[in-house]
């Protein structure tokens, strides 16, 4: 609630690092590679990596903002294994982004906001909303030019 993510050596269970994170609660955290990405009431999702210099410090990368407030984050590889993003902001909108680009590549609608984004087998995806609608859905394979 206080927005920061605190950072845990899992073989001493100490608190390693604070991250002053966001101006908003956080709403959700993922790991991806060597990237961490968390999102916010504050309607941001931040991006972040350990720092340049020779110590095990995370360090913010960049920042994306909306119009809403950011409240669920999903990812997986998409039909071509080109890494997405998926974002539920609190409008009912679930964003799908290019990795590293965050160039958006289209958004799915939902008649309540979307709290649950999981990745499963063979290109398939789900999305759970208030209503307790769990939809499932499938990445189209590219055309051939």
């Amino acid at each position: 609630m206080d927005g920061t993510i605190k950072v845990w050596d899992l073989n001493t269970e100490e608190c390693i690092q604070t991250l002053k994170a966001h101006d908003g609660a956080v709403t959700f955290v993922i790991c991806w590679n060597t990237t961490l990405v968390s999102c916010s009431l504050d309607k941001k999702v931040k991006f972040w990596g350990c720092a340049e210099d020779d110590s095990d410090d995370i360090s913010l990368l960049y920042t994306h903002e909306e119009e809403s407030a950011a409240v669920a984050l999903g990812g997986m590889n998409d039909s071509e294994g080109k890494p997405v993003l998926f974002c539920s902001w609190s409008n009912c909108s679930v964003g799908l982004y290019e990795l590293p680009t965050l160039e958006e590549r289209g958004r799915i609608y939902s008649q309540k906001e979307v709290r649950a984004i999981r990745s499963g087998p063979d290109g398939l995806f789900f999305t759970g909303d208030t209503n307790g609608v769990v939809s499932v859905w499938k990445w189209a394979k590219a055309d051939a030019a």
